[in-house]
């Protein structure tokens, strides 16, 4: 209920209110200071992310969205690009229509062309490593020919780790794949990605990969912490970086050992294809084939020298002797060739079953996990504890409620399994 004395807007009322305040002379005439994080154009309108120059990669942005109409981006009178520092002068705007402010650039000046604060401490950050010697490229280790355990740091909601798994499925299988969750966006996560390193260190694996699957400038400003890059040279194994961002190195991407253009490509380069194994297979063939032809051509060629000594220098009897001696060899020799290649095809078919049962084998793990995290998850959603009488406090939009949610007057309705009830907070008190 609304108490008496207190006016209610519709949210037309309000956004209109919004509007008007923005509108206001002051709010008109204003200069802003920022750092370009992020830039894109459409239709001539030209759309910036600004952040404050002095924050540091990592920690929570304070973004403001600036926009340059068509019609001002030729009185501007400077070039400017991510990473700039820039002032702007202008005005704000809200738009009701998605309940978004943005301030309105109509000039504008470069202050630090591509020295914002961000990327000096990238720059920073890579000479204290080249200084130590952690850049050089004979640091840069080979990946194992045949990856047996492999760790993933990666969220698990990540586009690119499902595509990594899809990747691996389709090539030699390894013996365990284990993912090591980590935020890969945000404040917390440089830290969150180096302590996922340093579990799966602890692990030993043979090969560890570092998955993004791409994002904006911004989103990736993590991989340019010192946390993940002092993590990742403590590595006993080596390092593949898929954060799909090609644009811009990261310094994750210059410690790495391998540097991948996409989580996909990263799979690509553990163990081979089972495409390739054949290939190696019927080369291996071929080498074996040509071989045998070689030898056998020597023994031909020694044959007939034999055979040209023996008629020029011993009687008739003798060469009629060595004539039986040869064809007896030949016959061995025919026979030999015949019994290595049979005992070649045999080992390659039983190569080729061997490849097969192991990735049936795979196959059969991966669908037995997906069912029990499939089962996991239905036990614990929202729809399974309302089965089990549990009852759910949402407000008029459908949003649970959280703590600092419930004030007195609000509307809120509880469901149950198959009861909806509407009720307004009268009082609120903290529990004791």
């Amino acid at each position: 209920m609304v108490q008496e004395g207190y006016t209610v807007f519709t949210v037309s009322e309000l956004s209109d209110i919004l509007s008007e305040i923005m509108r206001s002379p002051e709010l008109q005439g204003i200069f802003v200071t920022g750092e370009i994080l992020h830039i894109k154009s459409s239709n001539g309108h030209i759309y910036m992310d600004l952040i404050d120059p002095d924050q540091k990669a990592g920690t929570i942005r304070t973004t403001l969205r600036a926009i340059i109409w068509r019609s001002s981006v030729p009185t501007l009178g400077c070039r400017f690009k991510e990473g700039d520092v820039v002032t702007c002068y202008g005005g704000l705007n809200y738009y009701g229509g998605s309940s978004s402010v943005s301030f309105i650039v109509r000039r504008m000046s470069v202050q630090l062309a591509g020295e914002g604060k961000a990327l000096m401490a990238k720059r920073a950050l890579l000479k204290k490593l080249d200084d130590l010697g952690l850049l050089n490229p004979e640091r840069k280790r080979p990946l194992p020919r045949y990856v047996q355990r492999l760790a993933v740091v990666s969220s698990p909601e990540a586009a690119g780790y499902h595509d990594i798994l899809d990747t691996l499925s389709r090539r030699f299988p390894c013996e365990e794949v284990r993912l090591f969750p980590a935020t890969v966006q945000g404040a917390s996560a440089p830290s969150s990605i180096a302590s996922a390193l340093n579990e799966a260190y602890r692990w030993k694996p043979d090969a560890i990969i570092i998955g993004r699957g791409g994002g904006s400038k911004g989103d990736l400003s993590c991989f340019d912490d010192e946390k993940v890059a002092m993590a990742m040279v403590k590595s006993p194994c080596p390092i593949i970086t898929a954060i799909g961002h090609q644009v811009d190195v990261s310094v994750a991407d210059r410690l790495a050992d391998v540097c991948a253009i996409t989580p996909t490509d990263a799979a690509n380069k553990i163990n081979p294809s089972l495409e390739e194994l054949s290939q190696e297979v019927g080369q291996f063939r071929e080498s074996l084939a040509r071989l045998l032809d070689h030898h056998l051509t020597d023994y031909m060629v020694e044959v007939m020298e034999m055979r040209r000594q023996l008629n020029q220098s011993l009687p008739q009897n003798r060469l009629e002797e060595m004539g039986q001696r040869l064809t007896v060899l030949r016959e061995r020799l025919n026979a030999a060739k015949t019994k290595m290649f049979s005992d070649a095809e045999q080992r390659l078919v039983n190569y080729k079953n061997l490849l097969v049962l192991r990735l049936q084998s795979s196959l059969q793990n991966a669908e037995q996990r997906i069912s029990s995290a499939r089962r996991t998850l239905e036990s614990t959603s929202v729809e399974a504890s309302l089965k089990r009488g549990f009852s759910l406090i949402v407000d008029e939009g459908g949003h649970p409620l959280k703590e600092a949610d419930f004030t007195p007057g609000r509307k809120v309705s509880i469901l149950n399994r198959n009861i909806k009830a509407e009720a307004t907070i009268d009082a609120v008190a903290k529990r004791r």
